[in-house]
């Protein structure tokens, strides 16, 4: 019981990282297709 609880709670925080890391990567390539629209 414990253990299933463990394992929900670890693979619910690697999804939360792993999402983290897909918006972090989204943004910063949005900002490099933006960066050079705004200095031009």
């Amino acid at each position: 019981m414990i253990w299933q609880e463990l394992s929900y709670k670890f693979t619910f925080f690697i999804r939360l990282m792993f999402y983290k890391y897909l918006l972090i990567r989204y943004l910063c390539s949005g900002l490099y297709l933006f960066l050079p629209m705004a200095y031009f």
